[in-house]
């Protein structure tokens, strides 16, 4: 990790790791818009330099900002919780941890406006097809899984009433089968019907004057039972259990086909979201192959050099098809030539790009891809150490790696240059 003092080197695409000073920089511009909101690219340089300049520099680089152009070189001055980006994220943990200590305070808050009770519940339970905008086909599943047992219970709630209320009316109210006995004897022989006389008839003694009726027993509860029973088969039938489970084999299906497409899926929420895109633009950059790049063509000395596609054999940089191969195979003065090529290429190259060469034979690049190429390319024209050609120019008290002066690579200008100090005395320079 870093710690204080720690000097970091920068170049375009990355992101600041800490807050720090520039001690070295040529043309950085950094994009402070996740800080401050500001579109506007801040040009940064060293506090001393702004002699040169002939203005203000701003020299101070807060964590978490990215370098949208130049190079250059920074002191640590602030890590982890003690920078800028450490002391919001810092806050902004506190907030929700307070936030979180407050939702019982704030639940009883929403409640005192919300209604309570049955009401609240009632209007919970008629709310049908609610769910987030964004949410997921699980989530909408079982919202619906909701909704249908919301339905089922309404439906099996009526159906037990319906029966109840049926049976009842024809038991008790109609009488059932107890006014078909005329008799008391074959009243009394009927364990649900019981025998009423009237009191006129009862002071007579007479067996004719009374009515069989129908009484509430305990054999009654079965059918009660039962219509609780046929209900509940309704509740159990109308929750669509499955459909979590045919959902899910659904998407499996959609995984295997597009994994016969050569579409690597591994979330299974990713084939839904497939399925939702109605255009798919893709773009074949680096990103998408495995970011290596090679020089393939070279306009150099009047002459144009093409490297002979799908031959080249890669260990140690030299084959016999690779454009190096092919610059030293055909140019006039291949020596002289090779010899000024690798001399430019490595002296506009950063020092961070490089190119090392793995015990199975094949490359592997560290730093831009761009440069990298070109640095490969010095090893194919027969540079063996990199350092051996920028070490002459090396300047004992500049802040460059090599030369007094350096104009990084920019989409505006496309180019790249350095000056350095001309071999052999004279103090002249000259540009590489």
């Amino acid at each position: 990790g870093l710690v204080v003092g720690d000097v970091v080197r920068l170049a375009v695409g990355d992101i600041a790791p800490a807050d720090g000073v520039v001690v070295e920089g040529t043309a950085l511009e950094f994009d402070e818009s996740a800080l401050t909101g500001e579109t506007e690219r801040i040009a940064k340089g060293a506090y001393f330099s702004a002699a040169e300049t002939g203005g203000e520099v701003d020299p101070f680089i807060v964590s978490g900002t990215n370098v949208m152009k130049g190079t250059g070189r920074m002191l640590v001055l602030a890590v982890g919780s003690r920078s800028i980006q450490g002391k919001i994220l810092a806050r902004i943990r506190e907030q929700e941890e307070g936030n979180g200590s407050n939702n019982g305070k704030d639940d009883d808050d929403d409640d005192s406006s919300a209604p309570k009770g049955c009401c609240a519940a009632l209007r919970q339970f008629c709310t049908f097809g609610v769910s987030d905008d964004g949410a997921d086909l699980m989530e909408k599943l079982d919202v619906l899984a909701m909704d249908v047992g919301k339905i089922g219970l309404v439906v099996s709630a009526l159906v037990f009433l319906i029966m109840i209320a049926e049976w009842s009316y024809k038991e008790f109210a109609l009488g059932g089968t107890c006014p078909m006995l005329d008799s008391e004897g074959e009243c009394d022989a009927s364990i649900e019907c019981v025998w009423s006389n009237s009191n006129s008839n009862q002071d007579q003694g007479e067996d004719g004057g009374g009515t069989c009726k129908r009484e509430f027993i305990p054999d009654d509860l079965s059918t009660i039972l039962e219509s609780f029973i046929t209900a509940v088969t309704i509740l159990v039938v109308a929750v669509p259990e499955g459909l979590p489970l045919a959902v899910t084999l659904a998407l499996a299906v959609s995984i295997r086909r597009m994994t016969r497409d050569n579409n690597q899926v591994k979330h299974m929420d990713s084939c839904e979201t497939m399925g939702s895109a109605t255009t798919i633009c893709s773009d074949k950059t680096g990103t998408l192959t495995e970011n290596r790049m090679t020089a393939m063509r070279a306009y150099v000395a009047g002459g144009t050099y093409v490297h002979t596609v799908g031959k080249e054999e890669e260990g140690e940089g030299k084959t016999t098809n690779n454009l190096g191969s092919v610059i030293r195979s055909n140019a006039p003065s291949p020596d002289a030539l090779a010899a000024l090529l690798v001399e430019a290429i490595l002296l506009d190259c950063d020092p961070s790009s490089r190119v090392g060469y793995n015990p199975d034979g094949t490359t592997s690049y560290e730093g831009n891809a761009t440069e990298c190429a070109l640095v490969k390319l010095t090893y194919e024209l027969g540079c063996a150490d990199p350092n051996s050609v920028r070490d002459p120019f090396t300047e004992s008290t500049g802040m460059l790696d090599w030369g007094v002066h350096r104009i990084p690579f920019s989409s505006e200008k496309k180019r790249m240059s350095w000056i350095v100090r001309r071999s052999g005395g004279g103090g002249g320079k000259r540009s590489a």
